[in-house]
């Protein structure tokens, strides 16, 4: 599954030390972004 979302400084990708809560609501941000991309990419749908 590819998914285009804006890119992140390396660090953020690849910090361990963030807390579980912090990664998880990363996540769901990068997924809502995701999941609304092709309806702003593609209005005709």
């Amino acid at each position: 599954m590819t998914m285009s979302l804006p890119a992140q400084p390396e660090h953020f990708q690849k910090s361990p030390q963030l807390p579980m809560d912090l990664r998880k609501l990363i996540t769901s941000i990068s997924l809502v972004l995701w999941s609304i991309s092709p309806k702003m990419e593609c209005p005709g749908q």
